[in-house]
């Protein structure tokens, strides 16, 4: 997986894929843009002020907010789908489906599986994490 973010600020996760990362594509993402981030505080330690550095850090630093969001998600389902091999009886496992979540640190692409019964359907996961449908979790 490719992941972008870095170079968006504006938090959207625009890119249409297909197929879900792994937590292990994931974590290699986080990895290679801290390292990217670390080489741009050397680069450009010796001639920015300190507001031109934080005002460019922060959208970096929500960048990688959402790369761990996006980490923590996967291995949610991850975990989901090794935990739960059956759908509920009456109900069909459909692959997993995308979706944007909205966080704090700007809207997140995760997948999740979906049951689905004649007339109605569900996603577990997002149930177990107190997402709602409109895309943003619920307040406790």
């Amino acid at each position: 997986m490719e992941e972008k973010n870095l170079s968006n600020p504006s938090g959207e996760d625009t890119e249409e894929v297909a197929v879900a990362p792994t937590s292990k594509e994931v974590k290699a993402s986080i990895a290679q843009e801290v390292k990217a981030l670390m080489e741009w505080i050397s680069d450009c330690c010796p001639s920015f002020t300190f507001f031109t550095f934080e005002t460019q850090l922060v959208p970096k630093v929500l960048a990688l907010g959402r790369l761990f969001v996006q980490l923590f998600l996967c291995m949610r389902q991850e975990q989901f789908q090794a935990t739960h091999p059956q759908p509920e009886a009456g109900y069909k496992r459909i692959d997993p489906k995308p979706r944007l979540l909205g966080t704090f640190f700007g809207k997140v692409r995760y997948w999740r599986t979906y049951f689905y019964r004649e007339g109605s359907g569900y996603y577990p996961l997002d149930v177990e994490l107190g997402l709602t449908g409109d895309g943003f979790r619920i307040i406790e």
